[in-house]
């Protein structure tokens, strides 16, 4: 049998060349060996804390905070829905935006119609910005447009349930779910692309 090359002591405090006995053989002696089992499951211990504290701080995470990780979930799921569709306000061909139907201000911070997919639509960001604090006009028109103006009219009724407190407000697992659930389309449609 052809004898194995030296290599190097894996405990870290040892690190001297030896000549291993077995192929699998990673220490030079039985303390250095006792020294690796220990360093393996101190290393072990660190991954588990760190996994632990990524926990501790998503569930410390404000209900706001939550809601603003999951705007970008939806946004990233509507740009590429709409994709190629250009903007519902104003036709031209490309958006940087999803854009809201109604204005989504502190009072919606954490509404159901904040991430209503049908609610958001591309939109290019001089509509979504600049056209009178946003082109609602020009919106409302691209809805009647592509879907009707019975969709329309079932928006608003979202919309008036909403200011009325008939839709329930989200709860952070919610709204985690919707990201979930965007994220899942968004890695569909770019897998279809």
């Amino acid at each position: 049998m052809k004898p194995f090359k030296p290599r190097n002591c894996a405990f870290s405090a040892c690190r001297r060349k030896f000549t291993p006995r077995t192929g699998l053989q990673r220490a030079c002696s039985q303390p250095c060996a006792l020294g690796l089992v220990r360093e393996r499951k101190a290393k072990q211990a660190r991954r588990t804390r760190v996994v632990d504290t990524r926990a501790a701080r998503e569930r410390l995470k404000s209900l706001t905070r939550v809601c603003a990780d999951t705007q970008r979930s939806v946004n990233a799921y509507i740009r590429a829905r709409d994709a190629g569709r250009g903007c519902i306000s104003c036709d031209k061909p490309s958006f940087d935006d999803a854009g809201h139907m109604f204005p989504i201000g502190s009072k919606y911070r954490t509404s159901r119609i904040r991430f209503d997919e049908r609610l958001i639509h591309g939109q290019c960001r001089a509509c979504n910005h600049f056209v009178g604090g946003g082109n609602r006009q020009g919106f409302e028109d691209g809805i009647k447009k592509r879907y009707g103006v019975e969709f329309l009219l079932g928006m608003h009724e979202i919309k008036r349930m909403a200011d009325t407190g008939e839709l329930a407000r989200l709860t952070k697992d919610e709204a985690r779910g919707i990201a979930a659930a965007c994220r899942a389309k968004t890695r569909e449609i770019m897998a279809n692309a």
